[in-house]
């Protein structure tokens, strides 16, 4: 089970593309083009945070592997800003939808995990393993692409309550291998994480994002270490 999420994403925004991007992209170039596709979608207001699984195509029955692809879509909570919802509440409302069976499916936690996060979804990926360890679920892979959970030298809210801190990113003993693919170029930067392996980009990442025009140029390097991951699985030069 592969499962990837996004970090801040202001709400007007919707869902980051890259995710079914990258998903689609494991699925054609590494699985036979098996489309075994799950989201979990998380909506709410603060404090009461409701996780839904849907579309969830699971059927392993029909496919070819046992390989599971899901988008985690926090998008319409993942703008601290506005909706005063930390990182490690969305972990919170999501690990009962993989350590429990779901739509009439098996239990995702029953199949080897691999977590994948950009950015403040770096972080909650590290928290989701947190939470699986408590439930005696091993995490067999764990991906934090430039994380970066929110602290207090973040943009904070202006009205209360503030401010709105991540759990730390963190490697815990549950965990078989992790890997961290950071950049300290430009802000927002990643960080390295203890007991991983760490790769460091510490200058500029030229290209991607970069060839963009403003606005569109944004947080080009934080940005660029997705381009980079996904290039792993799709052979296309340049992608």
């Amino acid at each position: 089970v592969t499962i990837v999420t996004h970090g801040y994403n202001p709400s007007v925004a919707g869902a980051p593309a890259w995710m079914a991007s990258l998903r689609d992209d494991i699925a054609t170039n590494a699985l036979g083009g098996a489309q075994n596709y799950g989201t979990i979608a998380v909506t709410g207001p603060a404090g009461s945070l409701v996780a839904t699984c849907s579309p969830w195509n699971v059927d392993l029955s029909a496919g070819t592997n046992g390989d599971i692809l899901v988008v985690l879509d926090w998008s319409a909570v993942a703008d601290h800003l506005t909706t005063h919802v930390s990182a490690q509440e969305v972990a919170l409302a999501v690990v009962d939808k993989i350590v429990t069976g779901q739509n009439g499916k098996r239990a995702l936690a029953e199949l080897p995990i691999h977590l994948i996060g950009h950015s403040r979804g770096g972080g909650l990926v590290c928290e989701l393993a947190r939470l699986f360890g408590e439930r005696g679920v091993v995490v067999d892979h764990l991906t934090p692409l430039d994380p970066h959970p929110l602290t207090a030298g973040d943009a904070q809210p202006v009205l209360p309550p503030t401010p709105i801190i991540d759990t730390p990113a963190a490697i815990y003993r549950n965990v078989v291998f992790a890997d961290v693919y950071y950049q300290t170029a430009a802000s927002p930067v990643g960080q390295y994480l203890a007991g991983a392996y760490n790769r460091l980009w510490s200058t500029t990442l030229t290209g991607g994002y970069h060839n963009n025009t403003p606005p569109n140029d944004t947080y080009a390097d934080h940005r660029n270490i997705l381009l980079m991951y996904q290039g792993t699985v799709n052979p296309a030069n340049p992608f």
